[in-house]
């Protein structure tokens, strides 16, 4: 937000249970994601995943959401 409007030039952060639903539940597609750049949010340790559209959630490896469980 900026000047109480949606700002395009900045990018969306993600928490990471979003990214983890769109891999494992074929029918959540967030709509707001689906052509949008956007930064994945993990914890205050790990630097922001940058992801170009929602799909790519998809093609996560189920091993890789596991491992975010254990943080």
């Amino acid at each position: 937000m900026k000047d109480n409007k949606i700002d395009s030039s900045l990018t969306p952060v993600v928490h990471h249970s979003v990214a983890k639903r769109v891999n494992l539940d074929n029918n959540y597609q967030p709509n707001s994601l689906e052509q949008t750049e956007h930064h994945l949010w993990h914890d205050f340790t790990r630097p922001l995943q940058t992801f170009s559209c929602v799909t790519e959630h998809s093609e996560q490896k189920e091993q890789d959401y596991a491992e975010l469980d254990e943080h």
